[in-house]
């Protein structure tokens, strides 16, 4: 019969000290809860593709007319594009990237789709034969070709 006695005892006593250590800690438990949800919160939102307050362009289902949009319109170096070109031109349009700083050490990175400027930074990096002689307008016939829904 003496078990059943002390074990309410035992409880009681780690119940004190839990409330203790949980008074004497609550500053940094309410932080580390905090950095926690906020962490979940970019995981979240990377993987919903919803991060920063842009509206989102959504990739056309089928992309073969915009492809040959873009084929008799600009020409290079549009066609001699592979399908490998082709999925890397698409994922620069609409793809996101890791590309601002944590908005917190020890947080990740969000994910966001690049600007149009970032858009054409990018192209021109990787045809600049095709891309480096654009000028203001001819940009903005391109975005309007490609954003054509």
């Amino acid at each position: 019969m003496q078990p059943k006695r002390i074990l309410p005892k035992i409880f009681l006593t780690v119940g004190f000290i839990a409330v203790f250590l949980l008074f004497k800690y609550q500053a940094v438990l309410k932080k580390l809860v905090q950095f926690n949800i906020n962490k979940a919160g970019v995981y979240s939102d990377n993987f919903l593709k919803e991060a920063g307050s842009a509206p989102k362009r959504l990739m056309p289902f089928v992309t073969t007319d915009k492809e040959a949009e873009l084929k008799l319109s600009l020409g290079v170096p549009f066609i001699d594009f592979s399908g490998g070109d082709w999925r890397e031109f698409w994922n620069i349009i609409y793809g996101v990237f890791p590309l601002d700083p944590p908005d917190a050490s020890g947080l990740p990175q969000r994910l966001r789709q690049l600007t149009p400027e970032e858009v054409s930074s990018e192209l021109i990096k990787l045809y600049p034969e095709a891309f480096s002689n654009f000028k203001e307008g001819d940009w903005k016939g391109f975005f309007e070709t490609i954003f054509r829904q």
